[in-house]
């Protein structure tokens, strides 16, 4: 994953977003996680589309409601579950493929940084 840094503190150039935490974009190697609506028995595979200690943006063939929460399986670089982390729906929208979605998670409780470190 590459890091991608954001101030907090200082106005952002236009078309730049202004982060609370550094984003790490995934990479090929990036292992695929595992989500789940909070009262639901059907899971999705997901792709980690970046992943910082407050969120997670998640490519999923399934649309999810704003604010609603989840169940995040992170997975170590092993491809092993590490953590399962919940997680509210802030955004999502679809792709130009009509199946896809971007999921947009906010954590409920923030990875420490060795938890991120483990994913990445």
């Amino acid at each position: 994953m590459s890091e991608t840094p954001q101030s907090g503190n200082v106005d952002p150039p236009a078309g730049r977003e202004r982060r609370a935490w550094v984003r790490y974009h995934s990479t090929p190697e990036t292992p695929d996680v595992a989500i789940t609506e909070e009262d639901d028995i059907i899971t999705w595979k997901a792709r980690i589309r970046d992943i910082s200690r407050g969120g997670v943006g998640l490519v999923v063939n399934a649309e999810f409601i704003k604010d609603a929460v989840v169940e995040i399986e992170l997975p170590n670089t092993d491809n092993e579950v590490m953590l399962v982390q919940l997680a509210r729906v802030v955004r999502c929208l679809p792709l130009d493929d009509g199946v896809t979605w971007i999921v947009a998670c906010e954590f409920l409780e923030e990875l420490t940084e060795e938890e991120l470190r483990s994913v990445l």
